[in-house]
């Protein structure tokens, strides 16, 4: 039985993990395999772990392999994608996760590559591109900026929008607060009256 398909394209070579349980007797040949898909010209590597429910550390530096052979010939990076819970609790365990993009599909993963290699072309773009002469000439901004600045914007709307619920669930708290000292207010309100009421009896 097959443990380990090899699907090739001029974007990236996918690697399907078939083994529900990877170890050392299987990082040997799992680094074969990506050794043959760089070798083959595949820019990107792709790694489908959507059968797999464990990994051990052997496994885990087949990743890193991938990553440093592909950022040595400069042509992309690995990924990661379908990786289940109890994998991926592993590698956020040894902070992989910063280290190797971990995706929930396959079209992820091309829109990532997509994006990255638009990216690496627009930086060597950058690279080649005359300076303008006038120094207080503004060229306009490269994708790559914009790029970065959604994303910035992305995190600060997350924030606010973090911060708007926190204010909500305040607001809510106050509201619930306020009505019990309404209520108290009342009850105390009707103690007096009963007071008052007693001593007018006591004085007539």
């Amino acid at each position: 039985m097959k443990k380990f398909i090899i699907e090739l394209s001029d974007v990236y070579g996918k690697l399907i993990l078939l083994e529900e349980k990877l170890n050392a007797k299987h990082s040997y040949k799992l680094k074969e395999f990506i050794y043959d898909i760089i070798q083959k010209g595949a820019p990107n590597i792709v790694i489908d772990l959507k059968k797999v429910k464990y990994i051990d550390s052997s496994v885990i530096s087949a990743f890193m392999l991938a990553k440093r052979l592909l950022e040595q010939k400069g042509t992309g990076n690995v990924y990661l994608i379908n990786v289940n819970e109890p994998v991926l609790k592993i590698l956020k365990l040894v902070y992989i996760d910063k280290q190797i993009p971990i995706l929930a599909s396959e079209e992820k993963a091309r829109e990532l590559i997509f994006l990255e290699t638009l990216k690496q072309d627009i930086d060597e773009t950058e690279q080649i591109k005359p300076k303008p002469e006038d120094k207080n000439e503004h060229p306009e901004d490269s994708i790559s900026e914009l790029m970065e600045n959604w994303h910035e914007e992305d995190l600060l709307i997350a924030e606010f929008d973090e911060a708007i619920d926190q204010i909500e669930d305040l607001i809510n708290f106050l509201q619930e607060h306020l009505e019990e000292v309404e209520s108290q207010y009342k009850e105390d309100d009707n103690i007096l009256e009963e007071i008052f009421k007693i001593d007018d009896e006591i004085i007539e």
